[in-house]
């Protein structure tokens, strides 16, 4: 293994760690960026509110998943680079694949 290849594959592995701390961060502190919505006395207002509640926690559903599969991606791309001679466009194939 070159030198250049092997300093790639850490820097993919570093970046995999990095996706998968984060991803775990990221799910930990989700209750804490979706308090309960507050009554307001207005009713067509409470529904407005929870209805924008709903959506940016399924937002961050969505952020969550997506952090989760650059992970894999990444996580994926890697093994492929170690197992594999460098194949810059089968590299390419494994990070894009979803």
């Amino acid at each position: 293994m070159s030198d250049s290849y092997a300093l790639v594959l850490a820097d993919m592995r570093s970046m995999t760690g990095s996706f998968e701390r984060e991803h775990t961060s990221y799910v930990a502190i989700k209750p804490k960026l979706s308090p309960p919505t507050a009554a307001t006395g207005d009713g067509h207002l409470d529904a407005t509110l929870q209805t924008v509640m709903e959506t940016l926690r399924l937002m961050q559903d969505e952020m969550a998943d997506t952090i989760d599969a650059h992970a894999k991606g990444l996580r994926k791309a890697a093994d492929s680079y170690e197992r594999h001679d460098v194949n810059a466009h089968g590299l390419f194939d494994d990070l894009m694949e979803h």
